[in-house]
């Protein structure tokens, strides 16, 4: 009963969380946990479908099985509803069994059973069945009819009188007989009245039976209901308390491992967790507590800025970490949410900023950033992540301003985290009503369906679209559109002149957007849609965004209509189809091949090259692999069906200290390629520029991508886990910016033993084979990590927040001109790659500085040349042969340099950079 477990699941979750919007935000207590009686009527008349349509299908089943024979769909309701009965304990056994006749002129029924074996305890069962798609109330007639004609059975069967009238071959006989046989020693005799309508507060008095009381219970559809919901609550409350004990278990790991408090890594992991529920793009920890004179405590712990929709979301964690579920009262998130509002109204007026950053504090980085994109910062979202359990609704709050910038506040506690969790998106369910404000739905043309598939051809407001685009942002963008838009820029001017202009012949001139959905309310009578549940926007996120800006610049949208494809799709199969019609439907539009890289052929060769390739085993322990996981949440789904002594093997030879994901390959990629500001730039929009890499590599030799590239990737990962522990041992080291220092540690190891090693190279074979790196590679890359953190947290940097500084190709540049020279120990450690077979033509083995530069080069957007060579040329920085040299790097890719031509083009770029041209996006 799929639908019973959707329409249940809402309902024990509204209950559980006890008074919360469905999207968690901190708003109007009026709202409450409890559901009020129209949502309440509205789960009824659902449980109520659900219950009708299994009737349906059980008598269909019966039908078949009987060969035609009539069935009575009161005996398919006794078994429902008996059955979940059975299942609070409320009876036992229970059998369908129908008697309908007239005895001495009045009615006897009866529709089912419970006998015990002892013969001592007896339930009689007679239902009223209705059958009518709306809740109604039960007459007060009806049951006490109900029940006398079942006591009637009852002492007809118990006189004997019965058993001498009914035929032996009747279904009910048996039954009559034994209680006419047994009826003295029948201690425990109840009869239960079932009915599909609302009996309410009802009371059928006891019957009077052959000089014996007999009870008689009613059991309704609300009744049902409400167990079943307790049931699911408890169920969903053991699956919560689980998921919370893991959950703790891992935070107080990983802890351990980094040398980290446990608040700090409940920090990390909620950030990355945002992240994987396309709540955030990317996520930063800032920790900054402190108190300000005129507005007084504050505190943050992490930021995310969106390119795609102009959000900024600061983050404030509460961990508790007690074994029990302790709740978080409403006051104590107020007093958090303020510590948070405090710290960006403080940074919103330059209070924080104002004397610059001299010492890289994270949290006056991050304010002197709110500066300088204060205009370009749509709205503010405040989240509150917490590992208790929300015990509130919310609290009456005004809608907040801070300098012209709208605020939400959002509540992330443990339940919405397991939600998050369980889910087959791996998201939170993003709910849109479209009855909200002044609508009444949108317009839908039913436009056929499949097992697979329900499609409607629908037309939504521009205001409409524009104001739940401000709801929701970018999460409302499929990933690769959202990619697509953070990355070449979101505001159409074509569209916004026709907007401003001719808005009623929008309609006529915008191709309109594309969407999917995991489910749709749609109103037949009105051929509305209602709503809908885990809209994405797949097509059309310029058009959206657009509209979205148009608004908020005061543009009048009510004569802006939009058409829109809307795709319902299964939810266990969203994962599959939506990028495959992401891909088709942006197949007229500039959207990449490489912008759908998630789904591509690279990463089920790195599935099956982790299974088949072991790692070796050291001191008497077995072979073990490390885990590529293609798709959220394999490594645990892996181990979900496993007996406990399979999971500990699962384990064993899969330990979590091995699990590689896609984002940790394409940082790896990265780095290795000298890309640290990329890598900086956060795991989403690093992978895009991976994608872009990898997507011509796989077409140019995909065999390159074997069972040596995959022991190479694996060297590589250990190399950058040892230097995160190696960075975090350092005495200099201050607990911040470690992502940022580790990759550029790497990246200028890799350079200069590239540069300066005379075509040797890393012996990444050797990592593998001994999983571990050298003591003198570590003591070189603590060289290098220090002059790394020099550069980084340079008191002339160009940018105060160090984080954003680490984007900079600039800072790339001078990392690579502090770098420390190599030892001796790891010169003589570097291998000659000519005496190793790779695979021609690969272009995965770098052989030497020429190479690297060559690939730098060709990564470049050929325009980008011309546009240096003329910058230089302006600023006299240029003599002939470099002049000609930048020539020829302008002619790509029609005519591709040589490796020496690439050394010398990179070195010019290199030079050019450093007098200040402007940081230039590698594709």
């Amino acid at each position: 009963m799929g639908q019973e477990k959707r329409v249940l699941g809402h309902h024990a979750r509204s209950r559980l969380v006890r008074t919360r919007h469905e999207d968690s935000r901190v708003d109007d207590p009026a709202e409450g946990s409890l559901m009020n009686n129209a949502e309440t009527s509205l789960l009824l008349k659902d449980f109520l479908a659900v219950v009708h349509v299994e009737v349906r299908e059980r008598l269909d089943l019966q039908n078949i099985a009987s060969a035609g024979a009539t069935q009575f769909d009161e005996l398919a309701f006794v078994e429902i509803f008996a059955g979940y009965m059975a299942e609070r304990g409320i009876t036992f056994a229970p059998q369908p069994c129908r008697f309908v006749a007239t005895v001495d002129g009045q009615p006897v029924r009866l529709s089912g059973f419970a006998l015990s074996d002892e013969l001592d305890r007896l339930d009689l069962l007679v239902t009223v069945y209705a059958g009518e798609t709306e809740p109604r109330t039960m007459p007060e007639e009806m049951a006490h009819e109900a029940a006398e004609h079942c006591g009637r059975f009852l002492a007809l069967s118990a006189s004997g009188t019965l058993g001498e009238r009914v035929d032996r071959s009747h279904d009910a006989f048996p039954l009559i007989s034994t209680i006419a046989a047994a009826w003295s020693e029948m201690q425990h005799v109840r009869i239960h009245v079932l009915t599909d309508l609302c009996a309410g507060a009802l009371h059928v008095p006891e019957l009077a039976v052959l000089g014996r009381s007999v009870p008689v219970e009613v059991f309704d559809i609300e009744r049902v209901f409400d167990q079943r919901q307790d049931a699911e609550l408890q169920h969903q409350f053991r699956a919560l308390n689980s998921f919370r004990d893991d959950w703790i278990a891992s935070i107080s790991e990983a802890a351990t491992d980094e040398g980290e408090i446990e608040a700090t890594a409940f920090v990390d992991d909620t950030g990355r967790r945002l992240v994987d529920a396309e709540e955030f793009s990317d996520f930063q920890r800032c920790g900054f507590v402190r108190s300000v004179p005129g507005y007084g405590a504050m505190q943050v712990d992490g930021y995310a800025f969106d390119d795609a929709d102009g959000s900024l979301a600061l983050l404030i964690a509460d961990f508790c970490g007690a074994p029990d579920m302790p709740p978080i009262a409403a006051e104590k998130a107020r007093r958090l949410f303020d510590l948070a509002e405090r710290y960006a109204a403080a940074a919103l007026a330059g209070e924080l900023s104002r004397d610059g950053n001299p010492s890289g504090d994270p949290g006056i980085g991050l304010a002197a950033d709110i500066v300088r994109q204060q205009t370009g910062i749509s709205r503010l979202r405040l989240y509150l992540v917490t590992d208790r359990l929300a015990d509130f609704a919310g609290y009456a709050i005004d809608s907040r301003v801070l300098a012209g910038i709208p605020v939400e506040r959002h509540v992330w506690d443990v339940t919405r985290f397991h939600r998050a969790w369980v889910s087959d998106s791996g998201r939170d369910d993003l709910e849109v009503d479209f009855r909200n404000g002044s609508g009444n739905g949108i317009a839908a043309l039913h436009a056929g369906s499949s097992d697979e598939y329900e499609g409607y051809l629908c037309t939504v407001s521009g205001a409409m679209l524009a104001s739940i685009y401000e709801r929701h942002g970018s999460r409302l963008l499929e990933g690769n559109v959202r990619s697509f838009l953070s990355t070449k820029g979101k505001i159409n001017s074509g569209i916004q002149q026709t907007i401003a202009e001719r808005p009623a012949m929008f309609f006529a001139y915008n191709n309109g957007v594309a969407a999917t959905a995991e489910s749709v309310e749609f109103d037949e009578e009105s051929s509305r849609i209602i709503r809908v549940v885990n809209l994405q926007i797949v097509n059309g996120g310029q058009t959206t965004a657009s509209l979205a800006a148009a608004s908020r610049q005061g543009h009048d949208l009510s004569k802006v209509w939009v058409q829109m494809k809307l795709s319902v799709l299964p939810s266990a199969r969203t994962a599959e189809l939506i990028p495959l019609i992401a891909r088709f439907a942006n197949s007229q539009n500039k959207v990449n091949e490489s912008d759908f890289f998630a789904n591509h052929q690279y990463h089920l060769r790195l599935e099956q090259l982790s299974k088949q390739v072991l790692a070796p085993a050291f001191a008497g322990g077995v072979p073990t692999r490390w885990y590529y996981e293609r798709s959220r949440g394999q490594y645990v789904n892996d181990q979900k069906n496993l007996s406990r002594e399979a999971g500990k093997e699962f384990l064993l030879r899969n330990p979590k200290s091995q699990l590689l994901t896609k984002l940790d390959v394409a940082k790896l990629e990265n780095t290795w390629k000298g890309l640290p500001h990329q890598v900086s730039k956060g795991a989403q929009k690093n992978f895009v520029i991976f994608a872009g890499w990898l997507a011509k590599r796989w077409t140019e030799n995909d065999s390159a991508f074997d069972e040596q590239y995959f022991r190479d990737l694996v060297a590589m990962a250990i190399m950058f886990r040892q230097t995160e522990l190696i960075v975090k041992a350092q005495p200099w080291f201050e607990g911040a910016y470690r992502a940022n220092i580790v990759t550029y540690t790497l990246a200028v190891l890799q350079f200069s033993v590239l540069k300066n090693g005379k075509g040797r190279q890393l012996d990444l074979g050797e990592i593998w084979e001994h999983q571990r790196i050298s003591q003198p590679l570590c003591d070189q890359i603590a060289k290098c990590a220090r002059a790394v953190f020099g550069v980084l947290t340079d008191p002339h940097r160009p940018r105060a927040n160090v984080t954003e500084w680490a984007k900079q190709e600039a800072c790339w540049e001078r990392v690579r001109d502090a770098a420390a020279p190599l030892s001796q120990e790891v010169v003589d450690g570097l291998f000659d790659p000519v005496s190793r077979k790779y695979a021609s033509g690969a272009g995965v083995q770098q052989v030497g500085y020429g190479v690297f530069a060559r690939t730098a080069v060709l990564g470049i957007r050929p325009g980008q040349w011309q546009a240096m060579l003329d910058w230089g040329t302006a600023q006299g920085l240029l003599d002939a042969r470099e002049v000609r040299v930048l020539r020829t790097a302008c002619r790509i890719p029609k005519f591709v340099p040589s490796v020496k031509e690439c050394e010398q083009i990179w070195s010019i770029r290199s030079r050019l950079v450093r007098e200040g041209f402007a940081e230039i996006q590698l594709g």
